[in-house]
């Protein structure tokens, strides 16, 4: 099924309780800019769905309540520069899901009660510039997930009450340089959360105990040096 390319710019779209079982759906560089467009409750099974390049700029795109067994769920290089793009409540349960690269520039992207248990999810290289970004209340229980080379530099990123239960995260050469990162209320128990490695610490993100931190999480020993 290919979408390659499609604008949507107003009106309403629904993809609503759809279901995909193999295959590859394609919205590859398509233009979200107005209008709604649903993908609630849809069911993907061992099928690739492409949103690589795809461009949020305004409208309303819902991804809430999805659930997914396998396959993978491409936003490569996407941009969030407006709009409201919502992916509360989706379920992703092995396979991949991947945004590297993208940017979340403007808008709202809202991740809350998502769950990611097992396969990957992969944020490396995303740029955190604008956007108010919510896991809250997300959980993470197994699999990895990496945020590799993201940069947090402006805009609020929100991990409050998200649950970490078994995952393997990495910030690993993150750079947190501006912008508002919360990780207030989040619970860690289990896996690894590692910062250790990340490459900038100038605006390290909100924490939400006092002293050492859980098992399992790792700080940098030192701020890293800042880098150009």
């Amino acid at each position: 099924m290919l979408f390659t390319g499609a604008v949507f710019s107003g009106g309403q779209v629904s993809f609503s309780d759809a279901r995909f079982s193999g295959g590859t759906v394609r919205f590859s560089s398509a233009e979200f800019s107005g209008g709604t467009v649903d993908f609630n409750g849809a069911r993907f099974s061992g099928s690739t769905v492409s949103f690589n390049g795809a461009g949020f700029s305004g409208g309303t795109v819902h991804f809430g309540g999805w659930a997914t067994s396998g396959g993978q769920f491409l936003f490569g290089r996407a941009e969030f520069s407006g709009g409201q793009v919502s992916f509360s409540g989706a379920r992703f349960s092995g396979g991949t899901v991947d945004f590297s690269s993208a940017e979340f520039s403007g808008g709202t992207v809202d991740f809350s009660s998502a769950r990611f248990s097992g396969g990957t999810a992969r944020f490396s290289g995303v740029g955190f510039s604008g956007s108010e970004v919510r896991f809250s209340g997300a959980g993470f229980s197994g699999g990895t997930v990496s945020f590799g080379g993201a940069r947090f530099s402006a805009g609020p990123v929100s991990f409050g009450g998200a649950v970490f239960s078994g995952a393997e995260v990495s910030f690993g050469n993150a750079r947190f340089s501006g912008g508002e990162v919360s990780f207030t209320g989040a619970g860690f128990s289990g896996g690894t959360v590692d910062f250790e490695h990340a490459m900038r610490w100038a605006h390290p993100p909100t924490f939400p105990w006092d002293g050492k931190p859980p098992i399992g999480v790792l700080l940098p020993a030192q701020a890293p040096k800042e880098q150009s």
